[in-house]
């Protein structure tokens, strides 16, 4: 059954579409390393991107690849994930911070700025 489990759908329809939509927001995030969205897709990325960066600290270079290439679209954004998560290698959560900027004027949505925590 279904009961109490609501999950944002972010605007689409399917659960391909909202994968898709990660998908390129992900990629965007580490291309440009800060990226504006709305706040519920800003929510949904960073746990898909602290746990990618987790993921690929634990493995070795070969096996962490393999995991990149299963969620990232392009090969210069796998090669911007193993740098990132070289930075971070002393830190083990909180690699993303969401900073708001303002609301919308056509809906009200709230606009955040997702960049990437100063590295420590």
């Amino acid at each position: 059954m279904r009961h109490r489990k609501r999950n944002a759908t972010l605007g689409r329809n399917t659960s391909e579409k909202k994968k898709a939509l990660l998908r390129s927001l992900l990629d965007a995030l580490f291309l440009n390393e800060k990226i504006k969205t709305t706040f519920l897709r800003a929510k949904a990325l960073q746990g898909l991107v602290d746990g990618l960066i987790c993921k690929v600290k634990k493995k070795d270079t070969m096996n962490a690849i393999r995991e990149i290439k299963k969620i990232a679209f392009t090969k210069e954004a796998a090669k911007k994930v193993l740098k990132i998560s070289k930075t971070f290698k002393n830190k083990s959560s909180g690699f993303t911070k969401i900073i708001p900027l303002y609301f919308r004027s056509g809906d009200n949505a709230k606009i955040v700025q997702v960049e990437f925590s100063k590295e420590d």
